[in-house]
């Protein structure tokens, strides 16, 4: 229905805001504003006047999600009302214009809520039974007027006998204001028994090789909600308790309606000494006295020392003045049985300061939420806050079974300017994932794998076999020993805690895809569940036992992704979480000063940074690794601009600094100078459908013309901005970084390989040039502004007039001011550059929309996913990363030859393929192996098949190819101009010490791990 127009008596303060404004157009203007009102409260469409005495009005909302600025007509302007499920406050700006004159008046409209429905909560019923549907359900209008409720049941199907049949379904109540404004709320309705038995106390077994059968079902029950007592079944018909291996171990109940639960966990069957060994565990950096068991479960352990000098064979510490590592052997020995296990130890030196403070700057922070913050700025402060299942290390063992290191810790070969007489570069030590809160890497349960291996010193994952292991359900165990810095331990009903929150549509968490998407742990009806279709019982999550849950997964992945993704989810205290909910439960303060976020991490926050404008960091001696860390304390001032930390590192108040642009002449040959390359890259976007913003302005008419696009590419001098405008940074001839790869493994940057350079030749972007000829700029630019004039977008001669919106701050007011300087140079007297400097805040709303011609942004992360990020960042289906509007690239078409998978598949009898081989092989199969389709369905068919995802002869080619065909249509369309491949640098004072002396790809310069302060002489 037509909402009739409304509008409140009571008129609202303004702010007026004068441009250039004299008599006597002075006067008639305040005379125009004087007389404009607009309704303090809407619920409904309403009109503002567009003429005012002698003044024309126009008008802008900031939220044009809410009051949408409509038609002009008969001296009205209508504003449409679209009211959310909470009041909502908008700017609605009137712009009076008297000649050349004009006079802004803002006005701050109440936009009241939708009607509220109370009372709809899930609804369980037998089938005979007609329940009282309405009964508790109100509903009342923004001004607490009631109102009528209708239900929807049409969902809910009956039988001949006019019953309900058993089952879930969903009803949708609905409630209508006056003004049609009309707010719904869906609840779940489970007809008769559908739901089995809830089985709980299943935990992970582990038994020593040769003993007795364990009672399965000690501690053991299952609950049903129909039935008064249930029975739990055990089947252990694949557990082989006189052999050492893993066995899964089923548990089943079922209920009086038929309705089966069944639960999987695992047996770990070890010999007796080596099961004993298992449960040592030793700190691996020391500065005090260790304590080594003699006895493990009635097994005697003997200890012997590579250096008894600095560690006994009784554990006694004597520290050195340098760090020293040393190699602990522990021999169980029970009847004839006999084990090894060996442990490094690193004893810290005395020339580390075991009470060091480390003085480091942090940029302003937007939330502490990890759920909801997407800002670098947060992320560094949460990261020493929080704590995830896995990590990673160098893989020490293996460099020094290569001879690439003598003990954990020894960089002493590796090549690089500050040991140029190395012997190996970096990458030869490689890069392992490690266990952090998880006790063990995930149980695959389908294949029946942990693709684990004894190491000399512990249990480490085959890399190789955990990228070919691909399954949909695993198990994940925790360590018995983790908390909060509170005390609170941390289970599985943590996790499943978090999980929810995670998922939680209400609050609408920027990170909720974490737990849906099969880019990152696709859960089992996550997506439902997170859209309110269905209950947490239908979610992929699987409580086991306090330390242990499993996952089921609506896709396959391989167990070595899977780890990564799981790295990213990080857990919030479910007592504070719960006391932070606001606003009717969609808004949560958690990671605020009102409701810190608590560490579970390497260090805890003083929550008073609000009024110190400082972090300060504290070591958390319950975090489950606090060895790791030799410093105690970090000092964070909070600095917006670099030149400010330049002056603090000078003034000796910091211990590191950036020191790229506009510092890097200064500091270039400093000798604490560290060069990070990054995996962020920058871009000038380009916008050709500017109608979505506020600002009433239109897209350039030449920037619809791809001939002008590809001048804007060639016509960047991407060396000369490197080194004169961000340097130490490299210019950019793709869409990623310049260190993105397709895999882990890969054995170069997508950016070094001879399809990508092939490709940029064949577009004619010139790569021998580094994408720079400014010849052929103009000239491309004259024939791209020959055909304008031909269709009347400019009269001959008329400049061409691109406007360049940026941030009105320090670089980007350098990088604003290149780009005016260049392209006018290279377009000539005919092109201008108009620069429109905003506030931060003007510039993230104008970007979101796509209201600019040109504008500079960037992105970061996700080095070793190049084909994911070229699908998912810029294609508007996936993702808000793509600032520019208007080229439709879902829809680009794009060709990829992925043969080499497609052959492989090819080669396998049809019913043995999986479902997902079956559709990527009919998907090409027309084209024998080629893809040709549009953008969006590469990427979707990449991201759909976990096969691409496992280590195969050709992945790299196959991924390469794929990567590449989907940046073609973007570099065909031009959506954006690539700039620069970022280069972070940094100098740091001679207190800190950072042991890695080069840079690894997955570690950078070590971490915190591998940092300490030096102690005082």
């Amino acid at each position: 229905m037509k909402k009739r127009i409304v509008a409140f008596l009571l008129v609202i303060t303004s702010t007026l805001v004068l441009v250039a404004c004299t008599s006597p157009e002075s006067k008639k203007l305040k005379e125009g504003a004087n007389v404009l009102t607009v309704p303090a409260e809407v619920v409904a469409d309403f009109e503002v006047d567009a003429k005012a005495g002698e003044a024309t009005v126009t008008w802008v909302s900031s939220n044009e999600e809410v009051l949408t600025v409509g038609e002009t007509a008969e001296d009205k302007t209508s504003i449409k009302v679209t009211p959310k499920l909470e009041a909502t406050n908008v700017d609605l700006t009137a712009t009076l214009t008297v000649g050349t004159k004009t006079l802004d008046k803002k006005f701050v409209v109440k936009v009241l809520a939708l009607p509220t429905i109370t009372g709809a909560k899930d609804i369980v019923i037998d089938s005979n039974v007609e329940p009282k549907w309405l009964e508790g359900v109100t509903a009342t209008d923004a001004l607490g007027k009631e109102l009528k409720v209708t239900v929807d049941t049409s969902k809910i199907p009956v039988n001949k006998a006019g019953n309900y049949i058993t089952g879930q379904y969903q009803i949708t109540y609905k409630a209508t204001d006056d003004n049609g404004n009309s707010n719904t709320a869906v609840v779940a309705v489970r007809i008769g028994d559908v739901s089995g038995p809830v089985i709980s106390g299943v935990r992970v077994f582990n038994v020593v090789a040769g003993s007795a059968k364990p009672t399965w079902t000690t501690g053991v029950t299952a609950k049903d909600d129909k039935d008064a007592t249930s029975t739990v079944t055990v089947d252990d018909s694949a557990v082989d308790l006189s052999a050492v291996g893993t066995y899964d171990l089923v548990f089943k109940s079922v209920d009086a309606a038929g309705n089966e639960t069944v639960l999987t966990t695992v047996v770990n069957v070890s010999e007796e000494t080596t099961s004993a060994l298992k449960k040592v565990e030793l700190d691996q950096k020391v500065s005090s006295n260790l304590t080594l068991p003699t006895t493990v479960d009635s097994v005697n352990v003997n200890w012997s020392s590579s250096n008894t000098a600095v560690i006994s064979t009784t554990g006694a510490v004597t520290r050195q003045e340098f760090n020293t590592a040393v190699k602990l052997t522990a021999t169980a020995i029970k009847g004839e049985l006999q084990s090894t296990r060996e442990f490094w130890v690193t004893v810290f030196g005395t020339d580390v300061d075991l009470n060091g403070v480390y003085n480091a700057s942090f940029g302003e922070i937007v939330t502490l939420n990890p759920l909801m913050s997407t800002g670098n700025s947060d992320s560094d402060v949460y990261e020493y806050l929080t704590s995830t299942l896995y990590s990673g290390d160098y893989d020490w063992e293996q460099a020094i079974k290569d001879g690439n290191a003598a003990f954990p810790g020894d960089f002493s070969k590796i090549k690089s300017d500050r040991n140029p007489n190395g012997t190996v570069d970096m990458p030869s030590i490689a890069y392992k994932r490690t266990l952090l809160m998880a006790s063990e890497f995930p149980y695959a349960v389908n294949k029946k794998t942990r693709n684990v291996v004894e190491g000399t010193y512990g249990t480490y994952l085959n890399t190789k076999s955990a990228r070919e292991t691909i399954d949909n359900e695993w198990i994940i165990e925790l360590r018995d020993d983790l908390e909060f810095a509170d005390g609170t331990k941390i289970t599985a009903d943590t996790y499943e805690y978090t999980f929810k929150q995670y998922l939680n549509g209400k609050i609408a968490n920027e990170r909720a895809n974490y737990l849906y998407t099969d880019d990152y742990v696709p859960l089992v009806n996550g997506k439902e569940y997170y859209d309110g279709v269905v209950g947490w019982d239908q979610v992929g999550y699987e409580k086991i036992n306090d330390y242990a849950f499993k996952l089921y997964l609506s896709s396959e992945v391989t167990q070595y992704e899977f780890i990564g993704s799981l790295s990213i989810i990080y857990l919030v205290h479910p007592d504070s979480y719960e006391k932070g909910f606001l606003q009717n439960g969609t808004v949560n303060n958690y990671g605020s000063i009102q409701n810190p976020l608590v560490s579970y991490g390497p260090y805890t926050l003083s929550n008073n940074y609000d009024t110190t404008n400082k972090f300060v960091f504290t070591k958390n001696e319950k975090f489950v690794q606090a060895w790791d860390y030799s410093i105690k304390t970090i000092n964070g001032p909070i600095i917006k601009e670099q030149k400010d930390t330049i002056n603090e590192f000078k003034a000796g108040n910091l211990d590191v600094a950036g020191v790229g642009g506009e510092f890097w002449d200064e500091y270039q040959e400093h000798k604490n100078l560290y060069i990070s390359p990054s995996n962020s890259f920058y871009r000038i976007a380009i916008s050709l459908d500017r109608s979505k913003g506020n600002t009433n302005k239109v897209s350039a008419p030449i920037l619809a013309y791809p001939e002008f696009r590809k001048a804007l590419y060639l016509a960047t001098e991407r060396n000369d901005f490197a080194n004169n405008v961000q340097p130490p940074s490299q210019g950019a001839l793709g869409f990623l970084s310049n260190i993105h790869q397709v895999t882990e493994w890969a054995k170069q940057a997508y950016a070094s390989s001879s399809i990508f350079s092939q490709q940029l030749t064949e577009l004619g972007l010139e790569p021998e040039k580094n994408g720079f000829d400014s010849a052929e700029a103009k000239r491309l630019f004259e024939e791209a502004y020959t055909k304008a004039v031909a269709d009347g977008k400019y009269t001959q001669g008329q400049k061409v007039v691109v406007e360049f919106l940026y941030y009105d701050a320090g670089s980007n007011t350098r990088i604003a001011n290149w780009v005016k300087a260049q392209y006018e140079s290279v377009f000539g007297s005919n092109f201008e550059i108009k620069l429109n400097a905003v506030s931060s805040a003007e510039l993230t709303a104008q970007r979101n929309i796509g209201d600019f011609d040109l504008v500079f942004t960037g992105m970061s992360g996700a080095t070793f996913q190049a084909t994911f990020g070229m699908g998912y960042i810029f294609s508007p289906s996936f993702s808000t990363f793509l600032s520019g509007k208007g080229h439709d690239v879902p829809n680009l078409p794009v060709e990829a030859d992925i043969s080499n998978l497609f052959d492989i598949i090819g080669a396998k009898a049809e019913d043995k393929r999986t479902a997902s081989e079956k559709k990527f092989y009919d998907a090409l199969k027309a084209n024998n192996g080629t893809f040709k389709g549009k953008f969006d369905d590469l990427f979707l068919l990449f991201n759909n098949t976990a096969e691409l995802k496992v280590e195969y002869d050709g992945q790299e080619e196959d991924l390469t190819k794929i990567t590449a065909a989907l940046e073609k249509a973007l570099l065909e369309q031009m959506i954006a101009v690539p700039l620069f491949s970022a280069t972070s640098a940094a100098v740091y004072s001679d207190r800190v010490v950072r042991q890695a002396h080069a840079y690894h790809l997955f570690l950078g310069w070590g971490g915190l791990s591998y940092t300490y302060i030096k102690a005082s002489k």
